[in-house]
């Protein structure tokens, strides 16, 4: 068979039986190509060793990571390997070899026992979309290349506001605790002190005597 065919290519075949009395039976029959196909299903974070761990991948982390990929052909993948390769410039795969071994069709593969290692940058931004690709190889020639994307942090309420896309500024509050740059307030209650003055509505004027002499 033509290592070139594609999953689910009919060859048609002819079965020509005779005995010996001449007689002779043709059947037609259709053998189906089956090769494996995968698709892109999901990423696993482990970051157990992190200072934060939360299971994502966060600015100025090291982690593991193991892709999910499913088989959706007719054919086994047998000794399947893959390679990892990011387009960011501050995002770096430092382990970008792995190897799933055998995926049978309908079936997903994860690299477990041979986890990925990717570190992003602190510079990057939190909630940056990576894009990645995925480069399978397999016995018989087969290879294939898988696209998809991996978040890196996320904002929260203790996240300085960036002022845009991309962001120039950031703007600290004082929940900001993991960040050296939030200010820190003293609060001065005003309630109860000084002289109440009299106004009683909306868009009110009303003249005030000076203590001392303007």
């Amino acid at each position: 068979i033509n290592p070139g065919l594609a999953n689910g290519y009919p060859i048609l075949c002819t079965l020509i039986c005779k005995d010996q009395l001449d007689s002779t039976w043709v059947s037609r029959i259709t053998l189906t190509v089956g090769t494996p196909v995968f698709a892109f299903l999901n990423t696993f974070v482990s970051d157990s060793h992190a200072v934060r761990p939360n299971g994502r991948i966060d600015p100025g982390e090291e982690v593991f990571l193991r892709v999910a990929i499913k088989n959706s052909g007719l054919g086994h993948g047998y000794n399947v390997r893959a390679t990892l390769r990011t387009y960011d410039t501050l995002f770096f795969v430092r382990d970008s070899f792995a190897n799933y071994g055998f995926i049978p069709k309908d079936s997903i593969g994860i690299n477990s026992a041979d986890r990925f290692i990717v570190y992003a940058s602190p510079q990057m931004r939190p909630e940056t979309q990576v894009l990645c690709s995925l480069f399978l190889i397999a016995d018989g020639g087969y290879n294939q290349k898988l696209g998809f994307t991996i978040g890196v942090g996320a904002l929260t309420i203790t996240d300085p506001i960036p002022d845009g896309e991309p962001a120039i500024y950031y703007a600290y509050d004082n929940i900001d605790t993991l960040y050296g740059q939030r200010p820190v307030y003293r609060w001065i209650e005003l309630r109860n002190r000084g002289t109440q003055l009299p106004i009683t509505a909306d868009d009110q004027t009303i003249r005030i005597r000076l203590p001392f002499v303007f």
